[in-house]
């Protein structure tokens, strides 16, 4: 699915670049990465939802891994 028509950046392209992401991503590191958002921006928002969902989705397993870990 293509997210951004501008530049031609798809759905698989956005969580590549997240994968290659660390927890401290921002919508400039995708922007660098993918070039989405440099055309008309109409993606911003979509990007920005998306973004904040794999942040949250991390946070969630490691804190999942942290309650693993723990010794009762």
């Amino acid at each position: 699915m293509i997210v951004c028509l501008c530049q031609g950046v798809t759905h698989e392209d956005l969580k590549e670049a997240l994968l290659d992401a660390d927890e401290s991503v921002e919508l400039s590191d995708i922007i660098w990465h993918t070039d989405a958002t440099t055309g008309c921006g109409a993606c911003k928002e979509y990007i920005q939802q998306m973004i904040e969902g794999w942040l949250d989705a991390e946070f969630r397993k490691k804190n999942k891994k942290r309650k693993k870990g723990r010794v009762r």
